[in-house]
């Protein structure tokens, strides 16, 4: 008998799992999650969790300011998180297996005056 989330699976619902927590998409991929999408909050909740304090004082060691430093980890936390699904996106020709991030949502502040050459060079570089 099908558990409620292979039942839904089954319909051809892609699943994604709404974190890039390594021990989560582990777990959550052996039940049949084949995607991630992550934010800023939960990059930040898993810089609290304490297991990056290692790369944190890397990070202060070569003088990186705070900014550099959360786009830094949250680089490497979905890099990791596609990493994972890199089989689920094999397996789908592409069609599945991502791990998605939230793009800077200060770059579209209008009070910022960000130019939009500039606002569309680091929209490239995230």
């Amino acid at each position: 008998m099908q558990t409620p989330l292979e039942s839904l699976i089954a319909t051809g619902t892609k699943v994604w799992l709404d974190s890039v927590n390594p021990d989560e998409l582990m777990r959550n991929r052996d039940w049949g999650i084949t995607g991630a999408t992550s934010n800023p909050i939960i990059i930040a909740d898993l810089i609290k969790s304490e297991r990056y304090d290692d790369h944190l004082e890397e990070a202060f060691r070569r003088g990186q300011d705070d900014e550099t430093i959360a786009w830094n980890m949250a680089d490497l936390l979905v890099r990791q998180a596609q990493d994972g699904f890199l089989p689920s996106w094999q397996a789908s020709g592409g069609d599945d297996g991502y791990a998605s991030f939230e793009l800077d949502p200060l770059l579209e502040d209008s009070e910022r005056n960000i130019p939009t050459n500039e606002r569309l060079r680091r929209y490239v570089e995230q």
